[in-house]
């Protein structure tokens, strides 16, 4: 086994430019031969390599948008295949998350109808419920 690859800061021009062709971020540690682990130390320890990630991030995700929209009208676009690489890279999800606070009896959660999301929708929009 071999000696870790040092940090060197042209990795992060390099780092974004794979991540703008649609490159994951962990797939990047294959092409400076390291692992995700050393990628990750990397990003503690150099602020810069840190704001690479970012902005690798957001030039990766116009890259995959972008590949939607050009292929989205295309006879064999793959709706599955891209949904899924969304959902891995950059945490799209179909469900909607829940997050509940404080107090210490069960509560009981139940899921509402179209009709009583809309109702509730209309009251709050008449001001019926005070808003803090």
């Amino acid at each position: 086994m071999g000696r870790p690859t040092e940090y060197r800061p042209e990795f992060c021009e390099m780092l974004i430019a794979h991540m703008a062709e649609g490159g994951s971020y962990e797939s990047f540690g294959a092409k400076v031969n390291c692992g995700k682990r050393v990628l990750y130390d990397w990003e503690d320890a150099h602020p810069d390599f840190l704001q690479a990630k970012e902005t690798g991030r957001a030039k990766g995700q116009h890259w995959w948008e972008t590949q939607a929209r050009t292929a989205l009208n295309a006879r064999f676009f793959q709706t599955g295949v891209w949904a899924m690489s969304m959902r891995n890279m950059f945490g799209w999800s179909d469900r909607e998350r829940l997050f509940i606070e404080g107090g210490d009896k069960p509560i009981k959660i139940q899921h509402l109808s179209d009709a009583e999301k809309a109702y509730l929708g209309d009251v709050e929009n008449s001001n019926a419920i005070a808003k803090p």
